[in-house]
């Protein structure tokens, strides 16, 4: 049998001892459930953020100041009635056309990507009536900049040397704007998205579609005859009955 501890003395003071008792376990009967609970908590939360990541990734993202961003537009189906008596130039959007634009403009508003800084467009009728139909139903009408339409982004579209490149980039220089948006015509629109992205596959731009395209290490819009940029947003409307 063990000895009794003798009493301690600090000074004058007599300090007992404690008496000798075995520990007891503290319980905590909610432990169990509150921690699995803080765990599907943290679980769910995670999913939601994981989820708006990728619709983000998805949609596209409004630019921010220290970015050039580049939006082009290819005019939406055009209708094949009277082309005898119509010409090129002044052929107009067909119902499928018109449906092309109207859900490029309800995505960019169901997105909220905000609407260009300024725009260049085709003067032709159907570039015009794609891009009313865009920023009208992208809700875009009270911020949405003058249109500056030339007759040159028709005719470079089909001169099949240079297309839009270094127009833009004589067009753009040493413009304060940060977001651009051009509407214009196949094969040019198409040669210009594959100038500016690092692909190794050629990207079809099918009628109607919306791209934008941003560029982070550009300092002014002279430099984009040799610039790289990526890929923000894609608005296909052979997606439009899928979504």
């Amino acid at each position: 049998m063990a000895d009794t501890p003798p009493n301690v003395s600090y000074g004058s003071i007599e300090v007992p001892s404690p008496p000798h008792s075995p520990r007891r376990k503290m319980r905590f009967p909610y432990a169990a459930p509150t921690f699995f609970l803080l765990v599907l908590i943290v679980a769910i939360r995670q999913h939601s953020l994981l989820k708006q990541r990728k619709s983000s990734l998805l949609m596209g993202s409004p630019s921010n100041q220290s970015t050039f961003s580049l939006l082009l537009l290819r005019h939406a189906n055009v209708s094949e009635e009277n082309t005898l008596t119509m010409s090129d130039f002044e052929k107009p959007l067909d119902p499928t056309g018109e449906s092309e634009a109207i859900w490029v403009g309800k995505m960019l508003r169901k997105a909220h990507i905000p609407p260009p800084d300024t725009v260049f467009s085709s003067a032709s009728l159907r570039t015009r009536e794609t891009l009313d139909l865009v920023a009208a139903h992208a809700q875009w009408e009270d911020r949405f900049p003058p249109v500056q339409y030339a007759t040159a982004w028709y005719d470079l579209a089909f001169d099949g040397n240079h297309g839009y490149r270094d127009y833009l980039a004589d067009v753009l220089q040493s413009s304060p704007f940060r977001r651009v948006m051009v509407v214009g015509h196949n094969p040019a629109i198409e040669l210009l998205v594959n100038q500016l992205l690092p692909i190794a596959t050629f990207i079809q731009v099918p009628s109607g579609s919306l791209i934008e395209i941003q560029f982070t290490t550009m300092q002014d819009w002279g430099e984009i005859r040799n610039a790289v940029g990526a890929m923000a947003l894609f608005l296909n409307p052979i997606n439009r009955d899928s979504q």
